[in-house]
C-alpha cells in the first residue's frame, strides 16, 4: 500500500498506519538489502512531511500512545532513517535474541 492509498482514518500510527507500513519495508531491507524496499520506506515518512496530507489525517483516540498515537511512530520511524536504516527496529516488536 502506497502513502496515497492510505485512507485518512488510518494516520501515522506505529501500529499499522504510516509508520507501521514504513518499518515493514525497514524490515524487508534489512533482511534482504532491497534498495526498493528502502526507497519505499523513505516514501512512506516523506507522506508524513508534507502538510496537506497532515491535515486529512484525525486525531487518534490516544494521541501521545506510542502505538496508537499521531506522532510517536513518525519520530521513531524518522529516527531511524536519519541515524542509520541498517539498524533499525520497530520500537518494543523488533529485538535480538
Amino acid at each position: 500500500m502506497l502513502p496515497s492509498q492510505l485512507t485518512v482514518s488510518i494516520g501515522m500510527l506505529l501500529c499499522h498506519g504510516v509508520a507501521g507500513n514504513a518499518y515493514t519495508l525497514l524490515s524487508h531491507y534489512r533482511l534482504t538489502g532491497s534498495e526498493q524496499s528502502l526507497y519505499r520506506a523513505v516514501k512512506f515518512a516523506e507522506w508524513t512531511l508534507e502538510m496537506e496530507n497532515v491535515l486529512r489525517l484525525r486525531v487518534p483516540d490516544e494521541p501521545f500512545a506510542m502505538y496508537a498515537g499521531s506522532w510517536a511512530g513518525a519520530a521513531f520511524l524518522y529516527s531511524d532513517l536519519l541515524h542509520d536504516p541498517r539498524t533499525s527496529s520497530q520500537p518494543a516488536f523488533d529485538f535480538d535474541m
